[in-house]
């Protein structure tokens, strides 16, 4: 532990992912031996109340008072074949520098394989987050919002279940937000 911390972090980050890269294919079902799979998640994480750890990681508080302990937020990839995970991106969950769940995640996706199949909830399922996705090379497989999901088949959709060929096109709010994306969109299918 001494020694890893005098390493430089950029050091230790490549070194980790060669390990889990290594462990990820040597672990590998022959059946699903060319085809990758990343299951894509966040959480909240309690860490020790230090010093060190306040100033990066703030309390969550409110106008009567503080909670005790700091709040990290993070998000991982997990292989779905071996269930070995990727290195996790964290951030702040509160306070100046905090970090939401989808730009961590938009972190994590350079270090998903190329082609990799990246599967989320519906947390994940909006125009960025997807375009990203695509952007970095990988397919998605994301649940969508009742709301999203309705803006392709309707509130009441006509059958109960099926599928559709979408053009997906970033919402006023997203164009607004994003300039880069406004003559983007993404082809897909939508299944309900």
């Amino acid at each position: 532990s001494q020694g890893r911390s005098r390493l430089p972090l950029p050091v230790v980050e490549a070194t980790v992912d060669q390990i889990n890269n290594s462990i990820v294919e040597t672990a590998r079902d022959a059946k699903f031996k060319d085809q990758k799979v990343y299951v894509l998640d966040g959480t909240g994480l309690t860490i020790q109340h230090t010093e060190e750890n306040l100033s990066q990681y703030p309390q969550c508080s409110t106008k009567k008072t503080k909670a005790h302990y700091p709040l990290v937020r993070m998000v991982i990839a997990t292989d779905a074949v071996s269930r070995v995970t990727l290195r996790p991106a964290i951030g702040a969950f509160h306070g100046d520098k905090a970090k939401g769940e989808s730009e961590l995640a938009m972190r994590i996706l350079p270090l998903i394989p190329k082609g990799a199949v990246v599967i989320a909830d519906r947390f994940y399922g909006f125009f960025r987050m997807i375009y990203e996705t695509f952007n970095t090379g990988h397919q998605v497989t994301f649940r969508l919002a009742e709301r999203r999901a309705a803006k392709f088949i309707g509130l009441q959709p006509k059958e109960p279940s099926g599928d559709m060929p979408v053009t997906w096109k970033p919402s006023p709010g997203e164009r607004r937000k994003y300039s880069d994306l406004k003559e983007k969109s993404i082809p897909g299918r939508l299944v309900w």
